[in-house]
């Protein structure tokens, strides 16, 4: 064990090197880089879902608030990294690291766990690590047009959210990795709602639904001691967190960018092999001024909106912590790919846009 810092360096946490440990002390900032973490995981054997999962879980201190079990909880967790297809260009392990770190920013650093109970804080945090488990690596209109056996199982619902729901659950179902058999009966089953109900609230297509409540709460004055207020918050934490890559810094955004963009692209091979239309986000033979053009759309229609209700709560219930940063860096993404839209309809690449 390494003293100098209990919560994060603890066991078991193996092997870990003087690298992963400087790279881990920004485990508390915004700035956090995920994909750097997981390029020294990949040097000696490591697993950034594995680590990031085990420091989120010891700096709230739910080890000791819910009594969970080390073994268990190891267990758990080294499966839901192996659950992941390192295939996918984005939808991976080091993206779910990603979320679980920005779903943990936002409760510890900016603070909401304040309204929170621990079994809730838990169920979020849970819920970043398996919010996109067994990820196919293709969106779900995909899954539907090609009538695959998880969208005929799901009835074309939320798919590949209620497909990793019911990959975790079945995992829990193993007493081997069941985290939550220390807590009660009660917090057990409230817990699971919980989760479901945050997973299913990542899938985009309910994006302005769940933002429509989000601002309806604001506007009648959040009451921390009603329940499903406290899981309207989490639900926005959660989905801030899932599409925070514009949020980062921009050259940690732009390497995101390069992995949807290429997972967008395979997903668009798949489709043309098939005989099926192709979107020109997902054709990477189109005009190549469709790929700032995706960035700026994804941005400005469903980022910003979400993160200036976010950030206008915070302003409101978390008066102490500043989003100048957050905002900055949305700010010097969207120019960035507005810049490069500009760029290419300058040069005529390709003919008109």
């Amino acid at each position: 064990n390494n003293n100098n810092n209990n919560l994060i360096f603890s066991e078991p946490i193996p092997l870990i090197t003087n690298n992963l440990k400087n790279i881990l002390k920004s485990f508390d900032k915004w700035d956090f880089n995920t994909i750097e973490l997981h390029d020294e995981c990949g040097k000696f054997g490591q697993y950034p879902l594995f680590i990031v999962g085990w420091c989120a879980l010891k700096s709230l201190g739910l080890f000791y608030s819910l009594n969970l079990k080390e073994e268990t909880v190891r267990r758990f967790l080294m499966e839901i990294q192996l659950k992941h297809d390192p295939q996918n260009a984005y939808h991976n392990a080091i993206h779910v690291a990603d979320v679980t770190q920005a779903l943990y920013y936002f409760l510890h650093i900016v603070g909401i766990k304040k309204f929170l109970q621990p079994v809730e804080i838990f169920a979020a945090i849970v819920s970043a690590f398996i919010h996109d488990l067994d990820h196919f690596g293709v969106n779900n209109q995909y899954l539907i047009n090609t009538k695959h056996q998880v969208a005929l199982k799901f009835n074309d619902l939320s798919v590949a959210e209620n497909h990793s729901l019911s990959t975790a659950f079945t995992l829990l179902s193993s007493p081997s990795h069941n985290i939550l058999e220390s807590l009660s009966t009660d917090n057990a089953a409230y817990c699971r709602q919980l989760i479901i109900n945050l997973v299913l609230a990542t899938d985009n297509s309910k994006h302005f639904e769940r933002l429509g409540q989000f601002k309806a709460l604001q506007i009648s004055g959040f009451n921390a001691n009603d329940q499903n207020q406290r899981m309207i918050l989490l639900e926005i934490a959660l989905h801030c967190a899932d599409i925070s890559n514009p949020a980062r810094k921009l050259s940690t955004s732009l390497s995101w960018s390069k992995r949807v963009q290429e997972e967008f692209w395979s997903q668009g091979d798949k489709e043309k092999a098939l005989g099926l239309p192709v979107g020109r986000f997902w054709d990477r033979n189109s005009d190549a001024i469709n790929i700032p053009i995706c960035q700026v759309s994804f941005i400005e229609f469903l980022v910003q909106p979400l993160y200036s209700a976010f950030q206008l709560f915070l302003h409101q219930y978390c008066p102490n912590f500043s989003t100048s940063e957050i905002e900055e860096n949305l700010i010097q993404s969207k120019l960035y790919w507005a810049d490069q839209v500009v760029k290419y309809k300058t040069l005529n690449i390709n003919g008109t846009v």
